[in-house]
């Protein structure tokens, strides 16, 4: 009466040995690091760290709750629940945030029905309800003052910074792979434009940007010319090189001046980006010309984009009765 049941047929019976065995390899904890293995050449480096992380605070949750050693088939949506629950809840994350783990969650069980390991049309990362705040993560705006501060503090010290500024003003070039992996040869200066290769690019497309004399000038100044086509605009020692700079490397340079200066952390090395876009409307420049500095694919991305950015006209109210 002492005796495990289970224990005694994995002893006693070979086939129980084979359905145990079986089991082992569907269980949650042993599939997720396949599925990571699986994608690990179809996701950018970044993403795939993003996905590994919230993965890895799912496991520790499965973990915990005792689901770790559950086969992925025995998984439904009522096991799910708490874990989005305890993220909104006990975390505190914003609704954003918590909307990417589902991401990543329905991901892995659709690669599991994609492998045979669940029926299909069972992902149970579905009709789950909106959980968590609804914060607006967006950065700030840098006001005209902002930017002049930033230009007398940065250019003459760090004009490779400054540069990098400029770029992502004028010309939308992302600051994370577009930017730190953009090469010189990849900026034509006759015809003042960039070229952000798809593989960089954050919509998988080759696309040309212009940029204005403003910025053609500073690239002079700095002899942009002058270097070797293969090397990295923002080397790791600030000038081009054959090393591109670190990941992180200008986003912290840039946050030591806006501390200097005392200007909000709401504006972020990012806000250049939005800077400009903001500059460009209330400049007289049309949404459909802004969408395609940005290289959004729809309008209504940049429509969105600006929404809560750009004041509507009122003109509806100066016609009312006063």
């Amino acid at each position: 009466p002492n005796l495990n049941p289970l224990k005694e047929n994995e002893s006693y019976r070979p086939e129980n040995k084979k359905w145990m065995e079986k089991n082992r390899e569907l269980m949650m904890d042993r599939l997720m690091p396949r599925f990571l293995k699986s994608i690990g050449t179809t996701l950018r480096k970044k993403t795939h760290q993003d996905y590994s992380s919230k993965m890895s605070i799912f496991l520790v949750w499965l973990d915990e709750s005792g689901w770790s050693k559950t086969p992925v088939t025995l998984v439904i949506r009522a096991t799910i629940m708490p874990f989005f629950e305890m993220l909104a809840t006990e975390r505190n994350l914003c609704r954003r945030t918590i909307e990417k783990y589902m991401q990543i969650l329905r991901a892995f069980f659709n690669w599991c029905e994609d492998m045979g390991l669940r029926e299909y049309d069972t992902n149970p990362i579905r009709r789950i309800p909106k959980m968590g705040k609804v914060i607006d993560c967006s950065p700030d705006v840098f006001s005209k003052t902002d930017r002049e501060r930033l230009r007398d503090a940065i250019k003459p010290k760090e004009p490779w910074l400054w540069l990098a500024c400029e770029m992502l003003y004028y010309c939308a070039i992302r600051p994370g792979t577009e930017m730190r992996l953009l090469r010189v040869s990849d900026i034509d200066l006759k015809r003042k434009t960039i070229r952000v290769d798809a593989e960089l690019a954050k919509n998988k497309r080759t696309e040309l940007v212009t940029f204005p004399d403003e910025l053609l000038q500073h690239m002079l100044e700095l002899n942009l010319d002058k270097y070797d086509g293969n090397m990295y605009v923002f080397g790791r020692y600030g000038a081009p090189s054959l090393t591109p700079m670190g990941k992180n490397t200008m986003r912290n340079r840039f946050n030591q001046y806006r501390e200097l200066l005392k200007i909000s952390s709401d504006k972020k090395f990012y806000s250049w980006k939005h800077s400009g876009a903001i500059s460009a409307i209330e400049n007289g420049a049309t949404i459909y010309e802004v969408k395609d500095q940005l290289r959004h694919v729809s309008i209504m991305t940049t429509e969105e984009y600006l929404r809560k950015r750009v004041p509507k006209s009122g003109i509806a109210a100066e016609k009312m009765d006063k």
